[in-house]
């Protein structure tokens, strides 16, 4: 079993220089609003996952007039220590583990297993459909290196494919040879990539529709049914012909109009879709009971599971705050941040590592 003993931040968010140490079981991370609780749990999520939950651009998380951040961890990995190094410096990232390079971050990915619970998670529910492709993808990578790989080739070909379609700047009327063999290469090498991504995602929503029901059961008291429906963007018999079709779309439009990075799936309460019919309530409860889910799926799967509660407790009444900590307080290791105490039960607190800020 994995999990971490320290993390040490440098020039990271609001971070000069400052040491943590972790253990096993239930650390909380008490501190007011805007002291470093989210950012703390940011880096340990980085550890696992090589980028951000918070954004897509890690100049914003080095310090003001810093050019570069690093995040120095030790891992206990079934009682021998491992030093995990994830370094940025001028748009430049690399991570090593015991001083050996990796020659890519991926290859990293599944090293150390991370779900956090955060209030974006409401976007789960009533954001756009990227926000629930990126839940497909960043948490199907923790289970499986073949689809992470399949994920990384369809995203090359796709940004390969795309930029020959603005190159072109089709017209309507000629197209040559050479560009029609090109573009019909890549939609057909697209479509290869294409038939497992679906096959794994839905392989994924099946699997997690099971624990679904579970978490339903036991955060809502079986008040609310929830079940998830992939859609995917393409028939998983007919891709390769589909995507074909589309290319004469393609060329007007100058970008790929079909495939798997327009997927999306549907959530529902109570048989009725939850972004149009649920209660802002409602949609919390539905985000979490995902989110309980997945952290169920990956224990289950790997064997070991870090899981982050980053600012959820304000989000949610004290019957459902007591619910989570007795769900999640039996996995390997637990990190809570919280403004207050009040809703921790002293025997929780008493086996906790607590960490002030």
């Amino acid at each position: 079993m994995k999990y971490l003993k320290k993390i040490t931040l440098n020039n990271f968010r609001c971070y000069e220089n400052k040491e943590f140490f972790l253990k096993k079981g239930i650390n909380i991370i008490l501190g007011n609003n805007a002291t470093g609780k989210t950012s703390l749990m940011e880096a340990i999520y980085m550890i696992g996952m090589c980028k951000s939950y918070r954004t897509n651009f890690d100049s914003e998380i080095v310090l003001e007039n810093k050019n570069y951040y690093n995040i120095i961890s030790i891992l206990d990995n079934n009682g021998k220590e491992e030093k995990v190094v994830l370094y940025y410096n001028n748009g430049q990232k690399k991570l090593t583990k015991n001083s050996v390079n990796y020659k890519s971050l991926s290859q990293h990915i599944g090293y150390l297993n991370v779900v956090v619970f955060s209030p974006e998670d409401l976007k789960l529910v009533n954001g756009d459909p990227k926000y629930r492709r990126r839940f497909l993808d960043v948490n199907i990578s923790q289970l499986s290196k073949e689809y992470l790989s399949l994920l990384t080739e369809y995203n090359r070909l796709l940004k390969e494919k795309n930029e020959l379609l603005k190159d072109i700047n089709y017209d309507g009327h000629n197209l040559s040879n050479n560009n029609e063999t090109l573009l019909k290469l890549y939609t057909n090498s697209l479509a290869d990539k294409a038939k497992g991504i679906i096959k794994y995602r839905k392989k994924f929503i099946d699997s997690l529709n099971v624990l679904v029901d579970e978490s339903v059961k036991e955060i809502t008291k079986g008040k609310e049914i929830d079940k998830l429906e992939y859609i995917p963007n393409v028939c998983e018999n007919d891709i390769e012909i589909e995507m074909n079709n589309k290319l004469k779309s393609d060329l007007f439009a100058q970008t790929t109009t079909c495939g798997p990075h327009r997927d999306d799936f549907k959530i529902y309460v109570n048989n009725k879709i939850a972004s149009d019919y649920a209660s802002q309530g409602q949609q919390k409860t539905v985000s979490l009971t995902i989110k309980m889910a997945l952290a169920k799926l990956i224990a289950r799967s790997k064997g070991e599971i870090v899981v982050i509660l980053d600012a959820v407790f304000g989000e949610l009444d004290e019957e459902r705050q007591q619910d989570l900590i007795k769900l999640v307080k039996n996995e390997q290791q637990v990190f809570i941040t919280t403004t207050s105490l009040k809703y921790i039960t002293n025997d929780i607190i008493k086996e906790s590592n607590l960490i002030k800020i």
